[in-house]
């Protein structure tokens, strides 16, 4: 690959199929599988270090879906694990084309 090529997905999320949204429901999934007494702040402070998700996407998210970021990541259904992912990944992405610059480079 050369420098000038843009990266492509499956480069940064690891398979061809996976999609952003899907990178974060397989993290939020792991999450809950090994620490699921974690509270789900913690679950998402995490998550946007290790995928770099802009942190004002996932409280976004949080607020929109109506979820209380104590409740422990393992109390949550896999459907709520999956648009809490979603959710995640569309405030990310409005989050990145809007054209005000972003204090922090994963929002923007």
């Amino acid at each position: 690959m050369h420098e000038s090529e843009p990266m492509s997905i499956s480069a940064t999320f690891g398979t061809p199929w996976k999609t952003p949204a899907g990178a974060l429901l397989d993290s939020l999934s792991t999450r809950q599988h090994l620490r699921p007494h974690e509270p789900l702040e913690s679950s998402i402070r995490l998550l946007t270090e290790s995928l770099g998700v802009c942190p004002g996407a996932a409280e976004q998210a949080l607020r929109w879906l109506g979820l209380d970021p104590s409740t422990s990541v393992g109390r949550l259904r896999r459907t709520e694990l999956n648009q809490l992912a979603t959710a995640i990944h569309r405030y990310w992405r409005q989050n990145a084309s809007q054209t005000a610059p972003a204090p922090n480079p994963a929002c923007g």
